[in-house]
């Protein structure tokens, strides 16, 4: 009953305004100072509440073996819970663990899937890993070559350097490339989600 009482006490804290702000921000200094086992503490219980970065940051955990056992299983399922509510970085990494099998069967259609639904929101790496898709016609999915580039372009304008040599791969010149970027650099995602 006592154990009860101080869940639900933490649980109306952290609904309190600013406090899921507040056990974000503490999780993401416990990171910083590789303090992973209270960094996971304080993700799981804002995961729990549906705090979508917070699944985010529990699937790079599970993912990369930070403070505790590596399990692709559990990374695949917070990347799920996160990429379903909207957050464009889980999609990615679902799409990720999808093409690559990791903790979920293998399914190109399933990367595609979650690939596109991370593209659609500006994720440069996304965007680049569809275009490659399509343009090579992996798996099942449609081999364009037209939509790959669509694709691929788009992932250089939203700054995602890699994609200049993939651009020359496939027959635009460096200075054609160059061109893309004048829409201007959004950056790249950082592993870890730092701020709500």
């Amino acid at each position: 009953m006592i154990k009860r009482c101080i869940s639900l006490v933490f649980a109306l804290t952290l609904l309190w305004p600013g406090g899921l702000q507040a056990g974000f921000k503490e999780g993401v200094q416990h990171y910083e100072k590789e303090e992973f086992d209270r960094s996971i503490a304080e993700f799981r219980a804002l995961a729990d509440l549906t705090h979508i970065r917070s699944m985010f940051n529990l699937g790079v955990f599970y993912d990369l073996g930070l403070g505790i056992d590596e399990d692709p299983y559990k990374a695949a399922y917070w990347y799920a819970q996160a990429a379903e509510r909207g957050d464009p970085r889980a999609q990615y990494n679902l799409g990720l663990v999808h093409m690559q099998g990791k903790g979920v069967a293998q399914s190109y259609t399933e990367a595609e899937k979650w690939f596109l639904r991370a593209a659609l929101q500006d994720h440069a790496q996304a965007q680049h890993n569809l275009g490659i898709m399509y343009y090579e016609g992996l798996g099942r999915v449609e081999h364009n070559y037209e939509k790959g580039m669509q694709w691929l372009h788009r992932a250089k304008i939203n700054g995602f350097r890699k994609g200049r040599n993939d651009l020359n791969a496939f027959g635009l010149t460096v200075s054609q490339a160059e061109i893309y970027t004048e829409s201007g650099w959004k950056g790249l995602v950082f592993p870890l989600t730092r701020n709500d």
